[in-house]
């Protein structure tokens, strides 16, 4: 796949797919990490529903700038041309 906004580059569509891979990931680690934390420094006083509601707000807030800024043309893009490369390698 060409780079946006420039001619002459390349990039494979595999690295927006690891790219989306790696953010999902990092997403759920902080959840994670949120809820532990809120569970252990509240000794049980806040529910489970009341730190899972809490900690997705805070993994939601930490990332939503980021996955604001994906372009899901260019992920759809990304992903036809991996598919389009699997299928001919195949050939």
């Amino acid at each position: 796949m060409s780079k946006r906004d420039d001619l002459n580059e390349m990039q494979s569509g595999q690295t927006v797919m690891a790219a989306l891979e790696t953010l999902q990931q990092k997403a759920f680690m902080a959840f994670e990490q949120y809820f532990v934390d809120v569970q252990e420094h509240s000794f049980g006083r806040i529910s489970t529903k009341t730190a899972v509601e809490l900690s997705a707000k805070l993994a939601a807030g930490l990332f939503s700038p980021i996955y604001q800024q994906i372009d899901p043309m260019h992920v759809g893009e990304a992903g036809r041309a991996s598919s389009i490369a699997l299928r001919t390698g195949k050939t």
